[in-house]
């Protein structure tokens, strides 16, 4: 990597520059940058797969990250949302959350103890039939 400052808000700066130098923020909307983002996500699924399969196209994954980053960025910009607050708001969501990934790619989520169990309403089948 080129000996550059790099942070992410620097980063996210230049690209926002970018956009308006392009009428990208002046001309696209919210939804439309999510639609940019799907078609992204689209390629970053592909890059994955060759991954998997190959252990190659480290560098096609890096770039459909990035590109779909762009999209995200130039989204909020668009909508006058910062992307770091829903980042924040998404981590503050997950943070507590337990549970493991199965070896399958299923992600299953610690259950919480349950205080209080209901009733079994079979327990009490005759008594439906005596009193009805």
């Amino acid at each position: 990597m080129p000996d550059q400052d790099y942070s992410f808000y620097k980063l996210k700066a230049k690209i926002e520059e970018w956009a308006d130098d392009r009428y990208i923020l002046q001309n696209s909307t919210g939804l439309g940058q999510a639609k940019k983002t799907l078609e992204e996500a689209g390629e970053l699924i592909e890059a994955a797969t060759m991954i998997q399969n190959t252990n190659t196209y480290i560098k096609s994954y890096k770039d459909a990250i990035g590109d779909t980053l762009v999209t995200l960025i130039i989204g909020c910009a668009c909508e006058g949302v910062d992307i770091i607050e829903c980042l924040a708001l998404a981590y503050n969501e997950i943070k507590d959350r337990t549970g493991h990934l199965r070896e399958d790619g299923v992600f299953v989520k610690d259950v919480e103890p349950i205080d209080y169990v209901p009733p079994n309403p079979t327990s009490n089948i005759k008594d439906w039939y005596s009193n009805g």
